[in-house]
């Protein structure tokens, strides 16, 4: 699978919009039903992806060793956690 699109990203009305190393940003992907409230929210989730994507990544990272100093019940939370935080991954890398 393709690496994705290098953030940030902006939501501009109903585009998605990436840096470039030029100064013009370029579309990355475009909302519809961008002019109503939920569409904007769609857009603006959408354009801080690639952070997100990143701050789960650290996360996972960061349960994974903390939960070596962990026990019983807050052990078996913290691996649900880093299982559903690698499904997410997986499915945003296009992995699955």
């Amino acid at each position: 699978m393709e690496k994705h699109t290098p953030g940030p990203w902006a939501a501009d009305g109903g585009k998605i919009r990436g840096a470039m190393m030029t100064a013009k940003p370029y579309n990355i992907a475009s909302v519809n039903g961008h002019a109503t409230n939920e569409g904007m929210a769609n857009a603006h989730l959408i354009a801080a992806a690639p952070e997100l994507l990143k701050c789960l990544e650290c996360a996972m990272h960061t349960l994974d060793a903390v939960k070596l100093d962990l026990c019983g019940n807050r052990k078996n939370m913290a691996q649900t956690q880093i299982r559903a935080i690698n499904e997410i991954i997986a499915r945003a890398t296009g992995e699955v």
